[in-house]
């Protein structure tokens, strides 16, 4: 395979989300301190880092795949690989919309951890002990100026009209209640799963990553 494979996870999440394809050695970006600028000025900074160079594959779940769409405007990539995510603002869930402005004064609050990954893993489809024991990891190390910045500028984002003739594959999980499947755009809908596709449903993850990969070989 020419070129990297680089995978941006969601919101506040870190590598752990993709040990399914830890095999294919992907480069994940840590995310960079915020500075309250806008979502493709986050992406510039991310190339100007060197975290994502012309010609890589290039992926993101999530807000990371929000990420990963405003990057291809900027650089030539190999391929768009697009994972649990929406083309826009309007594939958010209509009642976590509405939270996003709330933002700004909302706290963000890392303990009791436990008891916020007991809510957090019903709401992103986890299946069991492990998965909540995930969420709790992310809860404790998650930055709250980062989170307010990207709810706030997930709610508010139109979306990227992507280039012509860049191979674009989008996985989705039909039981996303944070960005339903109906208002996803995928092409590539895996029964059952819900927001934590990639730690949920391993096997069809790796599946799909694989053929994609394969498709621009």
């Amino acid at each position: 395979m020419s070129g990297r494979l680089v995978l941006i996870p969601g919101l506040g999440a870190d590598g752990q989300l993709f040990t399914a394809v830890r095999h294919l050695s992907p480069v994940i970006p840590p995310w960079l301190p915020v500075d309250g600028g806008s979502l493709a000025a986050y992406a510039r900074r991310y190339i100007d880092a060197g975290w994502v160079r012309p010609g890589d594959h290039v992926g993101g779940s999530s807000f990371g795949g929000m990420l990963a769409q405003e990057i291809a405007l900027l650089i030539p990539l190999r391929c768009l690989l697009l994972i649990t995510t929406c083309r826009s603002r309007l594939g958010i869930s209509p009642g976590l919309r509405t939270l996003s402005p709330l933002s700004r004064v909302l706290p963000v609050v890392h303990e009791p951890a436990p008891f916020i990954a007991r809510i957090l893993d019903r709401k992103l489809g986890g299946t069991n002990p492990a998965h909540r024991r995930v969420i709790e990891s992310w809860v404790r190390s998650g930055d709250p100026r980062y989170l307010r910045w990207a709810a706030r500028t997930a709610g508010a984002w139109r979306g990227v009209t992507l280039p012509d003739g860049l191979p674009v594959f989008q996985i989705h999980g039909s039981h996303d209640r944070l960005m339903p499947a109906n208002r996803s755009g995928a092409d590539t809908l895996i029964p059952g799963a819900g927001h934590l596709l990639p730690i949920t449903h391993p096997a069809e993850f790796r599946a799909w990553l694989e053929r994609s990969l394969a498709a621009v070989a």
